[in-house]
């Protein structure tokens, strides 16, 4: 027990009030630390977005989550939920930066077409008409036409 003690490695926690109780939760989730910023908008219960790197491909990737109530081992405890089941519209999808009026119709289910979206592996830009759903994400499709409902 007295070796555990020794190579135990203290977290780094952040407090404050948190549905009327002060809490202490981890500052770091996954590889991610959080900013002040993104701490004081858990404690108020909001949704953030984050980019932590992923441990299999060394990129970062987008993760929305918030604060919540857990349970390890009998004991309750603070922490950030990541939300990997709901797709959320992004602020930028391959280069490109939705304006509001964008993403209203993408919100409402709407297909836009957006003309400078770029490559990831090439760098080159493309056209393609977008439709976003929650549980699909985004979803893409080329041509001149704007594409069926069932794409």
């Amino acid at each position: 027990m007295g070796e555990y003690k020794q190579n135990f490695v203290e977290k780094e926690k952040y407090s404050g009030e948190f549905q009327g109780k002060v809490i202490k939760f981890n500052r770091v989730w996954s590889n991610y630390r959080f900013s002040d910023e993104e701490c004081e908008a858990l404690l108020a219960g909001a949704v953030i977005k984050i980019y932590p790197v992923s441990k299999k491909t060394g990129n970062p990737y987008e993760c929305y989550g918030q604060l919540k109530e857990q349970e390890f081992n009998g004991h309750t405890f603070y922490g950030f939920v990541p939300d990997f089941d709901t797709k959320r519209l992004p602020d930028e999808f391959n280069g490109h930066i939705f304006s509001k009026e964008e993403k209203e119709a993408l919100q409402k289910g709407d297909t836009i077409y957006v003309v400078d979206l770029v490559s990831r592996k090439s760098g080159q830009t493309y056209e393609a008409w977008l439709r976003f759903n929650d549980k699909d994400g985004m979803q893409m499709a080329f041509g001149e036409l704007e594409p069926k409902e069932e794409y």
